[in-house]
């Protein structure tokens, strides 16, 4: 029975999960502990250590262990040995080829010192990253640009919200509310915020939390005369707010609809203006030409050739006059009038711009070459006027000794591949479709190259090429509403090219 039980035992000690030792306990002459010698120790234990337990039994801690004189273990285990009693400690062990952390408990016993000890190096390991963790979240809560509160729920005996309790603000929202301390603690949800001055508030606070619920609004907290972007979400049984000043933003924003608001009344009286320069101010014009038609009829021999000269020059002026109104009528409309945009083809669309300038064409010998052309997308009107202005000008600046010949031709490049003055604003299409429209007509000087784009800017006298000084302008305001842009390269002797790109 005996032998049973030993049996027993020694399996319960060598299966278990706790190392064991016994060690009798060394002193010197005058009965100071020195060291312990292993009279007995277990698998479990060995294992712990990275030894054997044959190379353990009778041999001396410090003589396997030197490093263990400078821990606690060994303090703790004189300690126990000296008093007769037990001792528990946790201990990090790092040295001697052991690493690890241990729950460890010595018993003195005589002249002899049990020791059991368990491995919770996996624990302590999971606890030291909690706590990395833990500062870690600290560290990025107190230094969060946004403000951060979380609230706890108040709830009465029928478990109904009835308030929150602030439970953390963070230094930025310490700072937005432009309190501290006690004062900032010290206030519930509803009296922070009361009915009487947010009124839904509350109730919004509390769905939040009950139904799970986050929610994003802008939030005039007049207390201190802000607006925040709040972020509202349920946490627990409670709320975390993330909270963001953006009084500044409002107040531009603010300023922004204001100016779109005047921009639109400013556009509504362009198009008043329109409307009266097509109608009102053409007819005295027609009267004025009808009048002067009526003088060189009737009273031609009386008026005389000095006469006569002055109504005709009154008919041209007149002539060049209702040619303007039409040009600015036409650019009004482009920047106030704009159809949605569609698929188109840039072939078809060419083709047909080609066959209203046939007469045109057909009187200057003008031969117009085209490339593949692919499909775009836009106001199909605007980009019709932007070609029709562009093969106009290319027929009428020619050179008088031999006939214009006129290429158009597409290719793709990307965005940052445009000249640096032709890009549009960031943010716009990664790839844009560049279209050339090259002659070989008259050149010009390369510092004219923007001015040639403003309204009624022109580089030749009305006697050597007849125009408004818009048809240019129109085109740069078409390709700025399809969020492109155009420019022109002017070559002595070899024409001009004008580059159109728009999005695709």
């Amino acid at each position: 029975m005996q032998q049973e039980q030993a049996d027993l035992l020694q399996t319960i000690v060598e299966n278990g999960k706790v190392g064991m030792t016994l060690f009798d306990i060394i002193r010197d002459e005058s009965g100071t502990i020195v060291d312990f010698e292993y009279v007995f120790a277990n698998s479990v234990n060995a294992a712990h250590t990275s030894r054997t337990v044959a190379e353990m039994n009778g041999n001396r801690l410090l003589r396997l262990f030197p490093g263990i004189v400078d821990t606690p273990y060994f303090s703790t285990i004189v300690e126990a040995a000296s008093a007769g009693e037990s001792r528990q400690v946790v201990v990090p062990y790092f040295a001697d080829g052991i690493e690890g952390w241990y729950d460890v408990t010595f018993v003195g016993m005589g002249n002899r010192v049990l020791f059991t000890g368990v491995d919770i190096t996996p624990f302590k390991q999971a606890e030291l990253e909690q706590q990395r963790q833990a500062v870690f979240l600290t560290q990025l809560i107190d230094t969060s640009m946004s403000g951060i509160a979380v609230y706890k729920s108040i709830r009465d005996e029928r478990n109904q919200i009835i308030d929150f309790q602030p439970v953390l603000f963070n230094p930025a929202a310490a700072a937005i509310m432009r309190e501290t301390g006690d004062s900032l603690y010290g206030k519930t949800l509803r009296q922070r915020f009361s009915d009487a001055v947010y009124p839904g508030l509350f109730g919004q606070m509390v769905q939040m939390t009950e139904d799970g619920l986050s929610v994003r609004n802008e939030f005039y907290y007049v207390n201190v005369d802000e607006w925040l972007d709040v972020l509202g979400t349920w946490l627990d049984d409670g709320l975390l707010m993330l909270l963001n000043d953006i009084t500044e933003q409002h107040h531009r924003r603010r300023l922004l609809e204001q100016t779109n608001l005047e921009l639109q009344r400013s556009n509504d009286n362009l198009q008043q203006f329109a409307y009266v320069a097509s109608h009102d101010l053409q007819e005295p014009l027609r009267k004025i030409r009808s009048f002067g038609d009526m003088l060189m009829g009737q009273y031609g021999p009386v008026l005389g050739n000095d006469g006569a000269d002055m109504v005709g020059r009154m008919q041209s002026a007149a002539g060049r006059m209702s040619t303007l109104i039409i040009d600015l009528l036409a650019y009004s409309r482009i920047s106030t009038h704009r159809d949605p945009f569609l698929p188109l083809s840039l072939a078809t669309l060419l083709a047909e711009v080609c066959d209203d300038l046939s007469l045109v064409i057909s009187e200057a010998q003008a031969e117009v070459q085209m490339d593949a052309l692919p499909d775009i997308l836009g106001d199909v009107g605007q980009l019709r006027q932007l070609f029709q202005n562009l093969l106009s000008n290319a027929l009428k600046f020619r050179r008088p000794d031999q006939p214009p010949v006129v290429r158009i031709t597409s290719q793709y490049v990307l965005a940052h591949e445009l000249p640096a003055d032709l890009r549009p604003a960031p943010g716009d299409a990664p790839r844009f479709l560049e279209i050339a429209v090259t002659d070989n007509g008259i050149d010009f000087d390369r510092k004219y190259r923007n001015q040639i784009f403003q309204v009624f800017q022109r580089l030749h006298t009305k006697t050597q090429y007849t125009g408004t000084g818009v048809g240019l302008a129109i085109c740069r305001k078409v390709v700025e509403n399809h969020g492109g842009a155009i420019g022109v390269i002017s070559q002595v002797g070899k024409g001009t090219t004008f580059q159109v790109y728009l999005p695709g």
